[in-house]
C-alpha cells in the first residue's frame, strides 16, 4: 500500500512512530465525535483513522484530536468510511499511545464515503469533497489513494452522521493527460448544491417522519419521565403525529402504554397526578434511556424541558407500536447523547413551540364542547348502566358504609349536645392581646390579631434572633431569617414619588415568549391560548413605604417595606390598572392612601416631611433576603393589612 502513498505523505504506522514530529497523513474514518467545548477557547473534535498499516481490519486506528474555535473549521466528517486528508499534524504521546494533534497551520480535506467510487475510472476522476478554507485542491494521486483507503473495509457498515453540507464542498475533477503534464497537478473544482445522498443524510427528524429500524436525532419537549431499575422512560413530543404511536385520549390516566409503571422510584413525575398531561392523540414518543444517558436525564432533565436526543434507535414494541431506545455507545461508553436546550431562541425549539401553540389553540377550541358533552353524559347516564344491579360484595359494602355514616351522625349529635350543656361551666376564653397604642388608625385593619406586636427596633436588630452557635462554640450572625412579625408603625415616606407609578405592567412569563420576535404578542401570550391581547397586558401593584416606629425614639427606628402583587390587592382592595390613563382609579387610590397616611402626599409634594402626622397602625412584616454585591441584603414585605 505504501507504493500508492501520495508524495509527501506517510502511512499511519510510520507516522505514529514520529513522536513530536509533523506529518501529512490520510486515513479511513473508523470512529468520530462531534466538536465540543474544550478547557480552553477552542472546540475539540476527536476521530480515528486507519489504513493498511494501522488498524484497517478493526475499529482501531490513529486517534486525532482537532482544535479550532468554530465547529465549521473542524473536518466535516459525515460518518464511518469517510477518508480524511490532514497536512501538518503534530504527533504526540499520551499514556504511551501515539495521537495526532492539530496545529494552527493544519489543513484538512474530507472525502465522503458516499462520493468515492469502488474503483478509479479510466480517464476522468471526480470526487466530491469538503476542505478547510485556503486549502489547495487534492491532487490526482491523493484522490487515487482516497479510493484505495475507502475500499479497505466493508462499505455497507459505514454509518453517516448527518453533518450538514459545507459551503466549501466541491467536486474535484482530473482528466488523465494523454501526453505530458504532471499527474499531481491540482484538480479543477466547481461548486454544487446537490442534496446529500442517503448515506450522508441528516439524522434530524420530526416525530411524524420516524421509521422503525433507523437512527435519528430528535428535538422535543419532555412530557413525563419514569425511572425503572436503572433505565429511564422519557416521553417526548414535538407536536407532530405518527400513526404508529400510542393514542393518548383526553382524560386518560398514566402514559397509555400496555405496561404499568409500578416502580417509579426517583421519577420526577411519580408524585404527580397520573392524568395524562397532553398532548392528546398520537404525538408522544417513548424513548428508553440506558446509562449513562439515564443518569444524566434523571439529574438534569425536568418535565417540560426541551431536549435534543441523538442517535435514537427507533423500533417496535411487543404491541407493534413505535418506541425509541438510547443505549450506551460501545466505542465511547461515557458519551451522553441527551442535552437540555435551555435557550428557546434555538430555531428547532421555536419550531416545536410554534406547533405547540397551534395545537393548543385547536385543543382549547374543542375542549369546551368536550366538557359539555361529558357533563351531559354524567347528568343523564345510560339507562342500562343506571339499572345495573350491584354484586353481593358491592351491596354489602354499600350497606356497611351507610351504617357507618348513620353512627357517625348520631355520635356528632350527642357530642354537640354535651358541649352545649358544658358551655356555662367552661372557663372564659383568654383575652385578645391589645396593642400598646390606643390611638390607632381605625381605617386600617391588620390580620393575625392574636399575635403580639414586636417593637420595630427589635425587628431591625440582628441579636439574638439571627445568631446561631455551632457545636464548637462559634457564634455566627445570619443575614436574614425569613421571620414574620407584627408591629405598630406609621408611614413617613413612599416610593415612587408619583402614586400613578404604584402600578406596573406585568404579563405572565410564557415559554412562547421566544416567539415574540416572529409572531404577535397576543398569539404567543399564554399556554392556555384563551387570553386576548388586553389580558396579556396585566397590571400589578408595586411600591414601597418607609415605616417609622409608633413609639418615639432617638434616632427613630425606620425600615422600608415593599408591597407587591397580592399584598397590594389586599391592602387597597382594588385591582391594579394603568393609573396614567385611568383618572377615576387614580382618584380612588389617592383617597384610600389618605386614609392610610393622611396628608403625606401633599407634604411630600411641598417637601415638608420632617414632622410625621399620620396615625399609627399595626401591620405584618416578613423578612427576606436579596443577593447583592456585598452578600445579602435584608428586606421586608408588608402583608395582611387592609384599608377599610
Amino acid at each position: 500500500m505504501s507504493s500508492l502513498l501520495p508524495p509527501g505523505f506517510e502511512d499511519l504506522y510510520q507516522a505514529s512512530t514520529r513522536i513530536n514530529g509533523e506529518v501529512n497523513i490520510m486515513g479511513r474514518v473508523t470512529d468520530h465525535l462531534s466538536a465540543t467545548p474544550s478547557r480552553g477557547k477552542d472546540m475539540m473534535s476527536t476521530f480515528s483513522i486507519a489504513d493498511a498499516s494501522h488498524g484497517a481490519q478493526s475499529d482501531e486506528g490513529l486517534k486525532i484530536r482537532f482544535f479550532k474555535p468554530s465547529e465549521d473549521e473542524h473536518p466535516q466528517i459525515r460518518g464511518k468510511g469517510d477518508v480524511v486528508l490532514l497536512r501538518k499534524v503534530r504527533i504526540k504521546e499520551w499514556k504511551n499511545v501515539a495521537m495526532g494533534i492539530s496545529q494552527f497551520t493544519t489543513s484538512w480535506i474530507v472525502f465522503p464515503a458516499a462520493e468515492i467510487p469502488l474503483k478509479a475510472p479510466q480517464n476522468r476522476l471526480m470526487i466530491k469533497h469538503i476542505k478547510s478554507p485556503q486549502t489547495n485542491e487534492p491532487t490526482h494521486s491523493e484522490m487515487l489513494y482516497a479510493i484505495e483507503l475507502c475500499n479497505l473495509g466493508d462499505r455497507t457498515m459505514d454509518k453517516p452522521s448527518g453533518i450538514p453540507i459545507s459551503s466549501t464542498e466541491t467536486h474535484s475533477t482530473f482528466t488523465a493527460p494523454s501526453t505530458g503534464g504532471s499527474a499531481d497537478a491540482p484538480a479543477s473544482s466547481s461548486k454544487t448544491n446537490g442534496r446529500p445522498s442517503q448515506n450522508g443524510r441528516d439524522k434530524f427528524s420530526l416525530v411524524k417522519d420516524l421509521q422503525v429500524q433507523s437512527f435519528y436525532d430528535i428535538v422535543g419537549q419532555v412530557v413525563k419521565m419514569y425511572s425503572n431499575f436503572g433505565r429511564l422512560e422519557l416521553y417526548v413530543t414535538d407536536y407532530t403525529a405518527n400513526n404508529m404511536l400510542y393514542r393518548h385520549a383526553w382524560g386518560q390516566e398514566d402514559g397509555g402504554n400496555s405496561n404499568e409503571h409500578e416502580h417509579d422510584y426517583g421519577s420526577s413525575s411519580a408524585s404527580k397526578s397520573k392524568k395524562w398531561p397532553g398532548p392528546y392523540g398520537q404525538m408522544t414518543l417513548m424513548v428508553t434511556l440506558w446509562p449513562p444517558h439515564s443518569n444524566f436525564a434523571q439529574s438534569k432533565v425536568n418535565d417540560w424541558d426541551f431536549v435534543l436526543l441523538q442517535n435514537v434507535h427507533i423500533k417496535q414494541d411487543r404491541d407493534l407500536k413505535m418506541e425509541g431506545a438510547l443505549h450506551e455507545d460501545r466505542f465511547w461508553p461515557s458519551k451522553v447523547q441527551i442535552s437540555v436546550l435551555g435557550d428557546h431562541s434555538d430555531e428547532r425549539v421555536k419550531n416545536v413551540l410554534r406547533r405547540k401553540l397551534e395545537y393548543t389553540h385547536k385543543f382549547n377550541a374543542q375542549s369546551e364542547a368536550l366538557i359539555r358533552e361529558a357533563r351531559r353524559q354524567n347528568n343523564h347516564p345510560d339507562a342500562q348502566g343506571a339499572e345495573k344491579p350491584l354484586s353481593k360484595s358491592a351491596a354489602r359494602r354499600k350497606r356497611k358504609l351507610e351504617k357507618e355514616k348513620l353512627q357517625q351522625a348520631t355520635k356528632e349529635e350527642t357530642s354537640s349536645s354535651s358541649k352545649k350543656q358544658k358551655k356555662n361551666h367552661s372557663p372564659p376564653a383568654p383575652p385578645i392581646p391589645k396593642p400598646p397604642h390606643t390611638d390607632l388608625n381605625k381605617n386600617v385593619h391588620c390580620s393575625h390579631h392574636t399575635i403580639p406586636t414586636t417593637p420595630l427596633a427589635s425587628i431591625l436588630a440582628l441579636e439574638p434572633t439571627h445568631q446561631t452557635t455551632t457545636s464548637s462554640g462559634i457564634t455566627h450572625t445570619l443575614p436574614f431569617q425569613n421571620l414574620k412579625t407584627r408591629t405598630t408603625v406609621r408611614v413617613v415616606d413612599f416610593f415612587p414619588p408619583n402614586i400613578a407609578d404604584f402600578s406596573v405592567r406585568s404579563r405572565r412569563k410564557s415559554e412562547f415568549d421566544a416567539l415574540s420576535d416572529y409572531e404577535s404578542e397576543s398569539e404567543a401570550a399564554s399556554i392556555s391560548g384563551n387570553e386576548t391581547e388586553d389580558e396579556t397586558q396585566k397590571w400589578e401593584w408595586r411600591f414601597a413605604l418607609t415605616l417609622e416606629a409608633a413609639s418615639p425614639s432617638s434616632p427613630p427606628a425606620r425600615l422600608t417595606a415593599y408591597i407587591a402583587q397580592q399584598d397590594g390587592d389586599f391592602l387597597l382592595k382594588e385591582d391594579a390598572v394603568d393609573l396614567h390613563t385611568s383618572p377615576t382609579p387614580l382618584s380612588t387610590l389617592r383617597e384610600k392612601l389618605f386614609l392610610l397616611w393622611g396628608d403625606l402626599e401633599e407634604r411630600k409634594t411641598s417637601s415638608q416631611l420632617n414632622e410625621a402626622r399620620s396615625k399609627p397602625f399595626t401591620c405584618c412584616l416578613q423578612e427576606y433576603g436579596v443577593r447583592s454585591e456585598g452578600g445579602w441584603e435584608r428586606r421586608w414585605r408588608m402583608f395582611g393589612v387592609t384599608i377599610i
